[in-house]
């Protein structure tokens, strides 16, 4: 699980990143030959790699294609899983301006999911990604319109009730954007309590404003946010730390206003999908596991905060 003080780090990470659009890669791990074995020791060796080959076989989700759960069954029917998202929402998701494509974390995750789906079903399942505003990503999940929310999607008791989470991959923490001329204004979550907040339609966020603020304007995007804050519409954004630097690094108009623990609690983000389906669960968290043992969820907040930037998405 991801405390603060990696989100701090990642959050320096991204700033640094941003700013100076370094990176580096690492080394493949040299090899070096063994002496030939001989003939009992490569029949033994033989017989122990075909054991352990089995073993490996054996871990993770079986899958009978007979016998499969609702939704699993529609995606193996189609041959494709259909993931929303809203990219508006650097560096989760986004639009890349040279291709107009979406991409993002939330778009490799769901590349990785579809890369699994294809491997446990035994056909290819290929990704069908949609874009759109988040409220209509959590409508399109309760209709059916969508198999799977990858979408910086916090897990909350209340969605609890109506949909169902993978494992978490990333904790992230809300902070409120403001005018950079303005900072010196604020020095806890007390002095927000009157202000006029905005939030996207829909998110965690919003609940959160709606929490702290009885003046609260619900946006589509956090870009719509924003231009209600530059035209002094609104005093701050209810938006994630992640999200809050994107905005903020490089520029000399925003500022991310960091909240303590015990004003604001960090909380999971986790693929969403309809209840019931136990099967395509197992599957998600499988890829969910991979990815975050693998480090790639960090090096994919890395990678697209540092793009979202040289896109000028924080202008």
């Amino acid at each position: 699980m991801m405390k603060k003080m990696w989100m701090k780090a990642a959050a320096v990470m991204i700033a640094t990143l941003a700013l100076s659009g370094c990176s580096g890669a690492s080394k493949p791990a040299e090899t070096t030959a063994a002496p030939a074995a001989t003939e009992a020791q490569s029949t033994a060796a033989e017989s122990t790699e075909a054991e352990s080959s089995a073993e490996g076989e054996s871990e993770g989700t079986e899958i009978d294609v007979n016998n499969l759960g609702a939704v699993l069954k529609k995606i193996y029917d189609r041959g494709s899983v259909i993931v929303g998202n809203d990219s508006s929402y650097p560096p989760f998701g986004f639009i890349d301006t040279t291709t107009n494509q979406a991409i993002g974390v939330e778009k490799e995750m769901a590349t990785a999911i579809a890369a699994k789906l294809s491997e446990k079903l035994g056909k290819e399942i290929k990704l069908d990604f949609q874009s759109m505003e988040f409220s209509a990503v959590l409508s399109s999940l309760s209709t059916g319109k969508i198999d799977l929310i990858c979408s910086c999607l916090t897990v909350t008791d209340e969605r609890k009730k109506v949909m169902d989470f993978s494992d978490p991959y990333l904790q992230t923490q809300d902070v409120c954007l403001i005018l950079a001329k303005n900072k010196d204004q604020y020095q806890s979550l007390d002095d927000f309590k009157d202000k006029k907040l905005a939030a996207n339609t829909g998110s965690s966020q919003e609940v959160r404003a709606n929490s702290i603020s009885s003046t609260v304007t619900s946006t589509p995007t956090v870009s719509d946010a924003i231009l209600q804050l530059q035209a002094g519409k609104v005093d701050a954004i209810v938006v994630d730390n992640i999200t809050a630097e994107r905005y903020s690094v490089g520029s000399d108009d925003l500022y991310s206003f960091e909240l303590s623990d015990d004003e604001v609690a960090p909380v999971d983000k986790a693929v969403g999908f309809q209840q019931g389906n136990e099967d395509l669960k197992a599957i998600v968290n499988e890829v969910v596991k991979e990815q975050t043992e693998a480090g790639n969820v960090d090096s994919w907040v890395t990678e697209y905060a540092k793009k979202a930037a040289e896109m000028g998405l924080n202008k």
